[in-house]
């Protein structure tokens, strides 16, 4: 693969289905369907050039790359980071792009880089190294100010279904190493999950359940956002790099860059907080009289072989029982996993990007 097309970043829209993804090259940004799949459009570098350039500032170098790019819903509005070539702003300015206007609609310039950034339906979130911002996306008036503690990997959860709990690294002065801020009642948890860093940390798209992995103790720990009550504990690994929960909430899954993707079951942590699952999807019926049990692991995803020089970019659930994943070979991956079976799934859809 040439250069040009080497993946620099990837993300699907911030929507219950995932219904779209946006792959970052040299040559621009490229929005994608995924299912059925099938190429959108190029969100390229020389549509923005002009206007920049007459709106924002006299010189500015911008022959590639975004660093970040972020689709709001299914829409044709985008939030864009330029990537860090250029001297005065760097990562430094967020822009809200309307590409069917072909216009700038806001932008924000920080003091310090952007490290990572949402959309949600009604909030923007803005992370920097040590402070998270929440816009109103509806105005963009600031609705947030979030001291954190250092954060060089832009950890961030929040709800999308309402937009009243936030996650993120605590402050030294904090009792734990997570903050859980929920804006409808107005209170604070914090958790501890080890003594050591919380390597990474995700929300339920409803706010409902989160999951942790710390260095610690190599587990991955189900909690109840809105209490901080422990649920569930899966088995150890050594590491974790990619992990999230189902929109339904129904199954997490984690993995490593070029290691098994692990599919489990959230009937238990379900079955705890007294969430119904509805037996047409027959997972009660699948898990029953083992939820307890170490075996409740449902499947595992492997496209690496010895001879494999490619590692996973991005995984994310399907609106289905679905995985798509985007390799860094420029191919995107959907693997559906089956309710009744445990064992390893099928890659039955395989798409290249370029």
């Amino acid at each position: 693969m040439s250069e040009n097309k080497k993946i620099l970043y990837t993300s699907f829209n911030q929507y219950s289905n995932n219904s779209y993804f946006l792959i970052g090259t040299k040559e621009g940004c490229t929005i994608y369907q995924t299912d059925p799949f099938k190429k959108g459009f190029d969100l390229s570098k020389s549509q923005l050039k002009n206007i920049i350039l007459i709106n924002l500032f006299k010189y500015i170098d911008i022959k590639g790359e975004f660093s970040m790019v972020r689709m709001y819903k299914s829409s044709n509005i985008f939030g864009i980071v330029r990537a860090n070539n250029n001297k005065e702003l760097g990562k430094r300015e967020l822009i809200i792009w309307d590409d069917k206007d072909q216009k700038i609609i806001y932008k924000y310039k920080f003091k310090t880089d952007i490290i990572n950034f949402e959309l949600t339906e009604d909030y923007i979130v803005v992370v920097l190294y040590s402070k998270i911002y929440v816009f109103d996306v509806t105005n963009f008036q600031i609705v947030d100010i979030i001291k954190t503690g250092s954060n060089p990997k832009g950890l961030v959860g929040i709800s999308h279904k309402k937009g009243n709990i936030v996650v993120y690294p605590s402050t030294e002065d904090c009792k734990g190493k997570i903050t859980i801020k929920n804006y409808e009642s107005k209170s604070y948890i914090y958790l501890n999950p080890d003594e050591n860093e919380v390597v990474y940390f995700t929300l339920s798209y409803d706010g409902l359940f989160l999951a942790t992995f710390s260095k610690k103790s190599n587990k991955i720990r189900i909690y109840e956002a809105s209490t901080g009550k422990l649920l569930d504990e899966l088995p150890e690994r050594d590491d974790v790099k990619f992990l999230s929960i189902k929109n339904d909430n129904y199954y997490i899954f984690f993995s490593q860059k070029r290691d098994n993707i692990d599919i489990w079951s959230l009937v238990k942590a379900n079955k705890i907080i007294g969430k119904t699952i509805d037996e047409d999807n027959e997972v009660t019926n699948v898990h029953k009289g083992f939820i307890h049990k170490r075996d409740i692991q449902f499947n595992q995803v492997n496209l690496m072989d010895k001879k494999s020089q490619f590692e996973y970019e991005f995984i994310t659930f399907g609106n289905k029982n679905n995985l798509f994943i985007i390799t860094s070979n420029g191919k995107l991956h959907k693997v559906i996993f089956e309710k009744k079976k445990k064992g390893t799934s099928t890659d039955v859809e395989k798409n290249n990007l370029f």
